[in-house]
């Protein structure tokens, strides 16, 4: 079973919601290279952006190509990524989160325990609350 390593809460102001999903799958990765993990699981629930994300022949929405491109980029230095989709109802902390940077001015970043209001939607989501980080 894997660990939750940290997670970020921040507003992002996007013409599209496909922009801001390939934009949390990019912050993923870039948390999975801050912490020089080399096998990721990467979740979400959307169905657009993976595909575009998997299928190298499919560039997708003008919008999300150089997100896409970048999110590529960072996969070829992983020796194992699983891309997993879930439905939304399935990913609450993923929206429990995202409720919480729009309340916010600045960024919300968390290394091992996230805020107490999301503590609940992690438990519910199945994550151990605080998380385990790996030793």
């Amino acid at each position: 079973m894997g660990s939750m390593v940290g997670g970020e809460a921040k507003f992002l102001l996007r013409s599209t919601v496909e922009e801001i999903e390939a934009e949390a799958v990019l912050a993923r990765m870039l948390l999975a290279r801050e912490h020089q993990l080399q096998e990721v699981i990467i979740e979400s629930d959307s169905k657009s952006v993976f595909n575009v994300i998997i299928n190298r022949h499919s560039k997708g929405s003008w919008r999300i190509f150089p997100i896409t491109a970048a999110i590529r980029s960072l996969a070829t230095h992983l020796s194992n990524i699983r891309w997993t989709w879930t439905s939304r109802s399935s990913n609450q902390a993923a929206h429990f989160a995202a409720k919480l940077a729009n309340l916010r001015v600045s960024t919300c970043r968390w290394a091992a325990t996230p805020p107490p209001s999301l503590l609940m939607v992690l438990s519910l989501d199945g994550l151990p609350c605080p998380p385990i980080t790996g030793d």
